[in-house]
């Protein structure tokens, strides 16, 4: 595969104890109602910048946001040709 290009982005994303809020496995498919704690940043929710606190995301029953923090990141996706 060759690379063709690269695009960035910022963003943040919900920290917790060491995990990160988000589908499970990365599912992207997942139902809107399925979120989970993750252990790997890479596949955490990204929001937007002017998210100003946690608790304005959608919270499935049960889960807490206790402790939860918004941290700044910046996404890079590389494009390769297959």
């Amino acid at each position: 595969m060759k690379q063709i290009g690269e695009r960035e982005y910022n963003g943040q994303i919900i920290v917790r104890g060491g995990k990160y809020y988000g589908y499970p496995d990365g599912d992207q498919e997942a139902s809107f109602m399925e979120r989970e704690w993750l252990s790997d940043p890479s596949k955490a929710l990204i929001f937007n910048q002017k998210l100003d606190d946690v608790t304005k995301v959608f919270i499935p029953p049960g889960m807490s946001m206790d402790g939860a923090k918004l941290i700044k990141v910046t996404k890079v996706v590389t494009i390769k040709k297959i």
